[in-house]
């Protein structure tokens, strides 16, 4: 009797995005990356624009660097001009990248941007806009400022 058996070797970690800066406007080239730290197989990347799949063309496939042991990092690129419909819904534009590794693993992270516009103009102004060292809680209080402005209408 013969049986096949795959090894899976999950990341450390989940997938982290890079590349945000301060603020967008509709306009705006938006240039993201995401990656995920090696794993055996390597990860597939995918990437979420309010929910809807990436277009192929939006997406870059970048080479992952092999570590000692034979595992994989995965990358991957976000590109494209923003648009008013990327702010529809609620002023903000959430990215997710979502690192797979077959039916086994699946870790994802999310990006909340909010277009200025929309800040300047909602009752709950006060949101900090500050740099990368505090943009977790910048994502949680404009998420947050986003759902309260929908369930408030």
């Amino acid at each position: 009797m013969e049986a096949n058996m795959t090894v899976i070797d999950v990341p450390d970690r989940g997938p982290t995005i890079q590349g945000r800066r301060g603020h967008y406007e509709v306009g705006d080239l938006l240039l993201l990356n995401c990656s995920c730290p090696p794993s055996y197989p390597p990860a597939t990347l995918t990437w979420n624009i309010n929910g809807q799949q990436a277009s192929r063309e939006t997406v870059i496939i970048y080479p992952g660097d092999t570590d000692t042991v034979g595992r994989e990092s995965s990358w991957s690129g976000l590109q494209m001009w923003l648009t008013t419909q990327h702010f529809k819904h609620g002023g903000g534009l959430l990215l997710r990248c979502t690192a797979s590794i077959l039916h086994f693993y699946r870790m994802s992270t999310e990006v909340l941007i909010a277009s200025p516009r929309y800040i300047e103009s909602s009752p709950r102004e006060g949101a900090s806009t500050g740099g990368s060292s505090i943009q977790s809680v910048e994502t949680i209080v404009l998420g947050v400022m986003i759902l309260l402005s929908i369930v408030g209408t």
